[in-house]
Formats: C-alpha cells, sequence, structure tokens
C-alpha cells in the first residue's frame, strides 16, 4: 500500500487493491488480506499525530469495506485475521473518536466481537476483546 501527495492517485490505488482481492487465487488471498490489514494498521500508527492523519482518515470507508468483504466465512478467515481486523476498527476508533463512530459502531465490529469471544481462550484474542469494550464504551 502506497500514499501518494495528491489524495487522488493515492485513492486510485487503494480502490484497485480492494477490487484486486477478488483477482487473486485463493491460496494467496488470505496473506493478501492480512498483508493490507496489517499495512493500514502500520500506516495508521504512524500517521496518527501527523498532519497526514486527516488524508488517511479519507481511507478509512475503504479500509473498512474491505474488512466487510473478507471477512466473510466463505473466505475461511483465519481467527489471527478476524483479531486483526478487530484491532484495526478499535485503534481507528481510538485515534479518530467520534470522527468515526458511525463508522465504528456497526455490524461488522458486533460481527467481529462475537466470533472472537468464542475463541476468548487465546490470550491475544481476550486482550483486544478487552480493548475493543474500553475503547467502543467511550464512543
Amino acid at each position: 500500500v502506497f500514499f501518494f501527495n495528491d489524495t487522488a492517485t493515492t485513492e486510485i490505488y487503494t480502490e484497485q487493491i480492494v477490487g484486486s482481492v477478488r483477482c487473486v487465487q485463493e491460496t494467496d488471498s488470505e496473506q493478501l488480506r492480512e498483508k493490507l490489514v496489517d499495512s493500514f494498521t502500520c500506516f495508521l500508527h504512524a500517521l496518527c499525530d501527523t498532519s497526514y492523519s486527516q488524508q488517511l482518515l479519507e481511507f478509512v470507508p475503504k479500509v473498512f469495506e474491505f474488512i466487510q468483504y473478507t471477512y466473510q466465512p466463505k473466505f475461511n478467515p483465519t481467527v489471527e485475521f478476524l483479531r486483526n481486523c478487530l484491532a484495526l476498527i478499535v485503534d481507528v476508533a481510538h485515534f479518530y473518536g467520534q470522527k468515526v463512530a458511525h463508522l465504528v459502531k456497526t455490524q461488522l465490529t458486533e460481527e467481529l466481537v462475537k466470533i472472537l469471544k468464542k475463541f476468548d481462550n487465546i490470550p491475544a484474542n481476550k486482550k483486544i476483546l478487552e480493548y475493543a469494550q474500553n475503547v467502543l464504551s467511550n464512543l
């Protein structure tokens, strides 16, 4: 994932990346999905306190659309992928607060929490569920 100085170029590449997931062979799609979520998370953490944070915010709806599409059972997402998706959503909520409440407080977030609660015996899942509860209760 690349960010360019002009928003239009970045948006074009984001559209192409989100759309390209539908074209990737199934054996590679899980890795691609995970890397895209990881990449956006890295950008979020790196840019949240900079002048670029507003530009990054513009891409949040597309990233959430990507998550909405790729977390579906037909893609056999791993528990790790689902956890990383929820972590990204909660990080976005933490960094942007009320600006993204309408994007975060959705059925997608509720479903990810519900799924991960089934695996709360995994310490990393328990940790993200606690983080989610803390952040989301403050929105």
